[in-house]
């Protein structure tokens, strides 16, 4: 997209890009948006905590935090869920790569 579209979408609290990587289309959101500098949702008792959307792609998401389909729960335990996960994997995969080095340590010291 060209800068001056994406400078309208930031803009446009009521306005958002299709966040489908296949996808330019804009969607249009005609009820009370929360707009903040990085996507965040209202506190999860709030009735905005959830507000789905479908692009014509085929894309279902939700407006204020543009994150797939995440009915029922709120934005706010969803992103947290996804932070803990991505924590977790990078600390399995860390903790894999430690033994694999060490394994190849202990075989490299018998070989020498």
């Amino acid at each position: 997209m060209n800068l001056m579209l994406e400078q309208f979408l930031h803009d446009s609290p009521n306005l958002i890009r299709c966040p489908s990587r296949t996808c330019d289309n804009a969607i249009s959101f005609s009820g009370k948006v929360k707009k903040s500098p990085r996507p965040l949702c209202a506190q999860p008792d709030s009735l905005e905590s959830y507000t789905p959307v479908s692009c014509t792609c085929g894309a279902s998401f939700c407006f204020n935090c543009h994150i797939p389909n995440h009915d029922p729960a709120p934005c706010e335990v969803v992103r947290h869920s996804q932070t803990k996960v991505k924590n977790m994997l990078l600390f399995v995969l860390l903790k894999s790569k430690y033994r694999i080095f060490r394994s190849l340590t202990h075989i490299n010291s018998y070989m020498n």
